[in-house]
């Protein structure tokens, strides 16, 4: 487990124990902060020190719709913390799961990235090249849409780790985990929305079956991880709850395959710029 808190990380690993009355459960914790990609390689490294074998990444970290900041590293916060610190971890430990993958059968190792519907909100062009942190003055310059940007982001590295590792027997997908009762909303900067995401909607949401609790909200991921059902033929797709096949809407001009590459290659020169690979 990663978390940029251990004291939070071991409160959760405390309840996870005591709800499956399992007390035996070994679960460690790798110290990680999305917003410095320094630690993110750091967790990386220590994980590589002490594991010969990884068998499952998921992906999950997100804030969503928070204040317009730019990070240490000069990434916009939402950018930095729901794409680029994922695409880095995943890229460090890529190594050993296809050593891991050569000992398994094929599936058996997986990578699953959290996406959101919200990835519909995302630039006209999906992507913002010429201004990925999307500061201009404009339409793009609010909270959703660069939420929707790291969103899509996140559908685009899986798609990019589908065409590189599929043939090693390693799986992927990306995923919509539905309208989900967390805290992720708490920070959210538009009103209108923050409205919605009161105490009193909440409740109502939750009378009317709307939203999910975060026991259902997790299945859908835990289908794409370790779910016998999910074969070679959903792998690198796109799955929205519960654990049903879903479809991504490319912006007009614009094709998967061609805006998944030039993400990919932005990202790599990007990590090697700042020497977080090599």
């Amino acid at each position: 487990m990663a978390a940029r808190s251990l004291q939070k990380a071991e409160a959760a690993i405390e309840e996870i124990k005591a709800k499956t009355q399992r007390a035996d459960l070994n679960i460690s914790v790798l110290k990680m902060d999305m917003l410095d990609l320094s630690s993110v390689r750091s967790a990386a490294e220590e994980f590589l020190s002490k594991e010969t074998r990884l068998h499952g990444l998921v992906n999950n970290a997100g804030i969503m719709a928070v204040a317009n900041g730019i990070s240490e590293d000069g990434f916009e916060y939402q950018w930095q913390t729901n794409y680029l610190s994922h695409w880095l971890l995943t890229f460090l430990l890529t190594p050993v799961m296809e050593l891991t993958a050569t000992t398994v059968p094929a599936g058996t190792v997986r990578i699953v990235n959290v996406s959101s519907s919200n990835h519909k909100m995302a630039p006209p062009q999906g992507i913002d090249f010429e201004d990925i942190n999307l500061q201009r003055p404009g339409p793009s310059s609010n909270p959703w849409v660069r939420y929707g940007q790291s969103k899509l982001g996140n559908y685009l590295h899986a798609l990019s780790l589908h065409e590189k590792l599929n043939k090693k027997g390693i799986w992927t997908a990306s995923l919509h985990p539905g309208i989900v009762d967390t805290n992720l909303s708490a920070n959210i900067q538009m009103f209108a929305v923050s409205i919605l995401a009161s105490r009193p909607v909440i409740w109502l949401l939750r009378r009317v079956g709307f939203m999910l609790n975060t026991d259902q909200g997790s299945w859908t991921q835990l289908f794409a991880i370790a779910g016998k059902g999910f074969d070679a033929a959903l792998s690198g797709t796109y799955l929205e709850p519960i654990a049903k096949k879903g479809t991504v809407k490319m912006p007009r001009g614009v094709t998967a395959d061609d805006l998944q590459n030039r993400l990919w290659k932005w990202t790599e020169r990007e990590m090697k710029a700042k020497g977080f690979i090599s």
